[in-house]
């Protein structure tokens, strides 16, 4: 795994839905970065960690229930917390650190992003130089 390091991975196949929340989460000052669907959220994972995934459950592609399993299967990744997002309900039969129900609001959302994001910890700015 590269030594990338962002705060929120976002996995969302709605273009719309993706993009609002990454603006939400960076006008409240997180880095985000962005997948729309589990192969490409896995393939980003290789270059860096977040410190959060949110990840909707049904997606064209690799969707979040296959997603969930292949992340909780390395151990690279461990610790990292997985929030699926959904309208199923059933949903909280699967091993996530969480469950969403859309429509979010987005001061819950900046708010989770809060509670595993410490300022000292978060991700330096875009273009920042590290330290």
């Amino acid at each position: 795994m590269g030594d990338a390091c962002w705060d929120v991975l976002i996995v969302e196949d709605d273009e719309n839905l993706r993009g609002t929340m990454a603006l939400c989460f960076e006008r409240a000052g997180y880095r985000t970065l962005v997948a729309s669907e589990g192969g490409e959220a896995l393939r980003l994972l290789e270059t860096g960690r977040p410190r959060v995934i949110l990840c909707d459950l049904w997606m064209p592609g690799m969707g979040g229930r296959e997603f969930l399993r292949l992340v909780r299967e390395r151990s690279d990744l461990d610790g990292i917390p997985v929030f699926l997002m959904t309208h199923d309900e059933r949903a909280c039969q699967l091993e996530a650190d969480g469950l969403l129900q859309k429509p979010m609001r987005v001061a819950d959302l900046v708010a989770l992003a809060a509670r595993h994001c410490k300022a000292g910890d978060r991700a330096p700015p875009l273009g920042a130089p590290e330290h």
